[in-house]
């Protein structure tokens, strides 16, 4: 199991305080067995994201307040091992989670501070195995709840800062009992 961590982190970082270009992760497509790569807080474009294909095995991946859009998760759809990805704080939207939607593995996302509305939650539903989702700071509302909903797998919701009410979250715990939510 190979693990790096590239973004300015004060414990055990390989790359310490040294962020990640585009043509750094040209370089490291070598490193195909890697299973976790943390590239949050780095200055990357869509058109380099096209390097992550080599990673194809993939677990978790931290794209958190990277400079990325809807056009870069085109290149992310086929790292169909991962588990986890972390998008919050990017430039996508509703148009993005159509290629979120191939990522059958997917357990963990966090789509929270992007562009994201009620209707886009809907290319969620064929994550069977997605169980813990970030919402946060989004202008999602009970509408966008019912979507929640067709995720049979679903174990959390993190869903502060959004326009969902209490009687939204109420309706949604009546259908799915077992579901931990953070509002």
């Amino acid at each position: 199991m190979i693990f790096i961590w590239i973004f300015p982190f004060k414990n055990g970082n390989l790359f310490f305080n040294t962020p990640l270009s585009g043509k750094g992760l040209k370089d490291l497509k070598s490193l195909n067995k890697l299973e976790d790569l943390e590239l949050d807080d780095n200055p990357l474009k869509d058109r380099y994201l096209k390097y992550l294909k080599h990673f194809t095995k993939l677990k978790h991946l931290n794209l958190n307040y990277t400079g990325i859009t809807d056009k870069g998760l085109a290149s992310i759809k086929d790292l169909i091992e991962l588990e986890d990805l972390s998008l919050s704080g990017t430039n996508i939207s509703n148009e993005g989670l159509k290629y979120i939607r191939s990522l059958k593995n997917l357990e963990i996302l966090d789509i929270g501070e992007t562009k994201f509305t009620d209707e886009g939650l809907y290319y969620l539903s064929p994550l069977k195995k997605l169980k813990i989702l970030f919402l946060y700071r989004l202008p999602i509302t009970n509408k966008g709840l019912k979507n929640i909903e067709l995720l049979k797998g679903i174990e959390e919701i993190y869903v502060m800062e959004t326009k969902v009410t209490t009687k939204g979250l109420n309706s949604l715990q009546a259908k799915i009992s077992h579901l931990k939510i953070a509002y």
